[in-house]
């Protein structure tokens, strides 16, 4: 059956305050957010697996690190110069993305940049969220523990997510002087590159993701997700071959009373239709310019 976000939102406010809503978002929420249809992470991505299979060099990755600063140069130049923090604050559409996001009570994204940070800050008046980090003892740094309150997760990690040097797991934030961009940029002209991001599916056989440092965050997160409850919405999730871990896991999902999945295109439609199979718990709403309404 068919429905329309308004339908979907009704669902949402029914549900009691004892039941989860949660959200995942994937490349086209920030594609709806930004209005511009041609911005796609997935093709910046595989511009940078092609940059490392067509290298000439016999040298093998054994690491991350080379991995990131070339994702850095490609999404970043893309993503960073076209949205700048001070643009987000003022895109036509915000109240519309912040009505849509204060819905949810737990966040799960596939996307790494920085749109779902900046929008949660701005929200942070209306809906109090948080994303598992805290002040360590001198304050000097933000640090993640699995015992920490999270509702946010970065379930392909984050360009603002880093490792320290003793292996703790920190959030890069905006200052007073320096946007998040600034910030990011500065770590990796200070040389510290171990910022938590994976792209793992059938392309990156040779990328090797196996150091453990990267693993307690990226893990939680997944666990956390394999066991959401209640109500499930997707927004902007293409389900591509990469994302089959995401897929197995919302079929698997025994403790979701409701699912609604949201599609473009009548494309994208089928293609969902033909994955989820007959689900009865599984619905399909319309997203295509949802985000752009008038409020």
């Amino acid at each position: 059956m068919l429905k329309t976000w308004e339908d979907v939102k009704r669902d949402l406010d029914l549900v009691k305050e004892n039941k989860n809503k949660s959200i995942l978002l994937g490349n086209g929420f920030t594609t709806a957010c930004i209005n511009n249809k041609k911005f796609n992470s997935k093709k910046i991505i595989d511009m940078v697996h092609n940059y490392f299979k067509n290298r000439k060099t016999t040298k093998k990755i054994t690491n991350i690190e080379d991995y990131i600063y070339e994702v850095e140069k490609q999404f970043i130049k893309q993503i960073y110069n076209l949205l700048p923090d001070d643009k987000i604050r003022n895109l036509p559409n915000l109240n519309n993305i912040i009505s849509f996001l204060s819905e949810f009570d737990e966040f799960y994204t596939l996307n790494y940049d920085h749109i779902l940070y900046c929008l949660l800050m701005e929200i942070k008046n209306y809906k109090i969220t948080t994303d598992g980090f805290l002040p360590n003892n001198n304050g000097s740094l933000l640090i993640w523990c699995e015992n920490n309150p999270q509702c946010v997760h970065y379930l392909h990690g984050a360009f603002h997510i880093k490792t320290t040097p003793d292996n703790k797991i920190c959030k890069i934030t905006r200052t007073e002087d320096n946007n998040l961009i600034q910030q990011i940029r500065k770590e990796w002209d200070n040389g510290n590159k171990s910022h938590i991001i994976i792209a793992s599916d059938y392309r990156t056989k040779e990328l090797k993701m196996s150091s453990e440092k990267y693993s307690p965050y990226l893990k939680y997160c997944f666990d956390k997700f394999k066991e959401v409850s209640g109500i499930l919405v997707t927004m902007g999730v293409s389900f591509s071959a990469s994302d089959t871990h995401i897929i197995e896991s919302i079929k698997n999902n025994k403790k979701l009373e409701k699912i609604y999945i949201g599609y473009y295109n009548s494309k994208d439609l089928n293609y969902f239709q033909q994955i989820f199979g007959d689900i009865d718990k599984i619905k399909y709403y319309l997203t295509k310019d949802m985000l752009s309404m008038p409020s």
